[in-house]
């Protein structure tokens, strides 16, 4: 139980930021201008053209976090391939994120989540280094109507540095989304028409303690808004048991 406590609490950071690193993110980009919510952005062509998020070199969106986490991080484009892209998320403590994208007709799916993971325990201190071993579905199909449902599942597998000590750590986790209307939401970077996504997150990670594994479970409800043209504006996330975390969207720049 001594050896649990601190695994628990970096779980708890990374569920707050879960879906914000795991959706269309390592040096901090330069701070982006604020611009239009009503200016249409370029969309990109060719297998990572997606209405709901560019995919753009030199695209960046900042964002603050409040609840269970606070402060803030740039998410921007770095590399853009026929058939994926790279993207990384730095935030103001001073980790970054790397993450790598598959693109098919439009659809777009994350191949690491796990660096999301790694990145999020990193933050309180501790250390962790975990690699997606497999996955299976679609992260944001290429077109999303209401009604919609998709899903995404992964395995990792890595190390935990608990009490000093680095560990064997393994994980399974789910996403199940499911799209509704279209609203407006207002976010520090304007008021937005955008599409609401309801999204169930489930996981379990466990380390393995002098020859005893000790799993630790967690759920999340997570809603988040898509902004045709610009991208993610907001999430709300609900931890159970832990409490709520918000994101917003500050300012953006699209090339």
């Amino acid at each position: 139980m001594v050896l649990r406590r601190p695994f628990t609490d970096a779980l708890l950071v990374f569920m707050t930021t879960l879906v914000a690193c795991t959706l269309p993110g390592g040096a901090a980009a330069p701070t982006p201008a604020a611009i239009s919510a009503t200016a249409p952005a370029p969309q990109t062509l060719g297998q990572c053209s997606n209405p709901l998020q560019p995919v753009i070199i030199g695209a960046a969106w900042i964002y603050s976090m409040s609840g269970i986490s606070t402060g803030s991080f740039t998410r921007s484009i770095t590399d853009v391939r026929s058939t994926g892209f790279t993207d990384q998320d730095a935030f103001d403590t001073g980790v970054t994120r790397t993450g790598e994208w598959k693109c098919e007709d439009g659809a777009l799916t994350a191949l690491a989540p796990a660096e999301g993971l790694s990145a999020m325990v990193q933050t309180e201190g501790l250390t962790a280094e975990y690699q997606t071993t497999s996955s299976s579905g679609v992260t944001l199909p290429a077109i999303v109507l209401p009604g919609d449902s998709w899903s995404q599942n992964f395995t990792i597998e890595g190390t935990q540095s608990l009490a000093g000590q680095d560990v064997p750590a393994k994980g399974e986790m789910s996403y199940a989304c499911t799209a509704a209307n279209s609203e407006t939401v207002s976010v520090p970077a304007g008021a937005f028409d955008a599409m609401r996504v309801g999204c169930q997150i489930n996981g379990t990670i466990t380390v393995a303690v002098a020859g005893i594994e000790v799993p630790a479970e967690f759920t999340s409800a997570a809603t988040i808004w898509y902004a045709r043209d610009v991208g993610m504006v907001k999430t709300e996330n609900e931890i159970s048991g832990v409490g709520h975390s918000t994101i917003e969207l500050t300012s953006y720049t699209i090339p």
